[in-house]
């Protein structure tokens, strides 16, 4: 209870500060600046996109700080962490089974291969490598990077359900744990995986926004097992630099009006944000691709062989039969651009079963 008021209260503490004039003044300062001949409602969309945006980044910073304190990772982890502590204490006589997955990615079979709406944990990184805005990364080549398809996650939850159901009336222990992932049967590398995603952009490449050019060219991701040196180095290099070229250009006078100098401005604007996406996204990854986690799933793959020859078949659970290279190219990377990107790439996503 304490630490969901916690969370609400920093909640609203900031979702107050967003509001100040003082704020609100500035966010309305960049929208015309983005929108110098749109309409004011456009400017006061704007506005408002980047002022919930400021709040997102913010309490998510809060949260993470708030779970290294208690000796999480960051904020996902530490709620899965409550909720499971939670249900342990206040279960009672209720069975109840717990479903950990790991990186859930998009589906390999149902509702059709490569179905995905979330734009959450590899997609950021692929996209990232794809329009070549990673370059560098903290990670080991040899770590091993644990995903897997949410259809197969949708299957364990089923069959955990079904489970209870069956056990309804008898004693039960602890509640039952079934870890979803695929590391300790059909493990992958971070430099396995990058090599793949690389080779799915150097025969389908991205587009360069405006002229509409393929973006050619990628090369080999170079990795830093120091993160603080990662980021240190990039601050140095492109935010400090572009974001004094931001401020020496609106010290001069009247640059609003001048073209040149507001293109100016607004490039490096645009420039460092994006430096300090990857740093942020490299903040949130570096647990994962610095250290190798091995999720132990024998419970889930008895639970699951132990189902009918025809359950096995509607609910199938095979992850060492996954072929990763064609799952990355082939299913996992061009559905993400069609569902997610918006990308009209059908003919290189894998035919629907419906």
């Amino acid at each position: 209870d304490g630490e969901v008021e916690a969370a609400c209260a920093k909640a609203a503490e900031v979702e107050e500060a967003s509001r100040r004039p003082a704020m609100l003044a500035g966010f309305a300062r960049e929208a015309r600046l983005r929108h110098a001949r749109g309409a004011q409602a456009q400017i006061d969309a704007e506005v408002e996109r980047l002022r919930a945006g400021w709040v997102h980044v913010h309490v998510a910073e809060w949260g993470v700080a708030r779970a290294r304190t208690h000796g999480w990772w960051d904020n996902y982890t530490y709620s899965k962490a409550l909720a499971e502590a939670l249900l342990a204490t206040e279960a009672g006589d209720v069975h109840v089974a717990i479903v950990r997955p790991s990186g859930i990615t998009s589906a390999l079979r149902d509702p059709e291969p490569g179905w995905t709406d979330a734009y959450l944990l590899t997609e950021p990184l692929i996209e990232g490598v794809g329009r070549k805005r990673i370059t560098e990364f903290p990670g080991m080549p040899g770590c091993v990077i644990d995903t897997i398809p949410v259809d197969l996650v949708v299957n364990v939850c089923i069959a955990a359900g079904s489970r209870l159901l069956q056990a309804r009336g008898r004693p039960e222990a602890l509640p039952r744990v079934y870890q979803v992932a695929t590391g300790d049967t059909n493990p992958l590398t971070l430099g396995e995986i990058e090599k793949i995603w690389r080779g799915h952009f150097a025969e389908r490449p991205f587009k360069q926004e405006g002229s509409g050019a393929p973006i050619t060219g990628l090369r080999q991701v170079t990795f830093w097992e120091d993160a603080d040196a990662f980021a240190a180095k990039l601050r140095g290099r492109y935010v400090r630099p572009l974001q004094l070229v931001q401020r020496a250009v609106e010290i001069l006078p009247y640059w609003e009006h001048a073209g040149v100098l507001r293109r100016a401005r607004g490039f490096a604007v645009k420039q460092w944000r994006t430096v300090e996406k990857v740093l942020r996204l490299a903040k949130l990854y570096s647990s994962y691709t610095l250290n190798e986690w091995r999720f132990e799933t024998s419970n889930t793959r008895a639970m699951m062989e132990a189902l009918s020859e025809e359950d096995q078949g509607r609910f199938p659970f095979r992850p060492q039969s996954i072929d990763w290279r064609d799952f990355w190219s082939d299913v996992h990377i061009p559905g993400m651009r069609r569902h997610v990107l918006g990308e009209a790439d059908e003919l290189c996503l894998p035919q629907s079963r419906l």
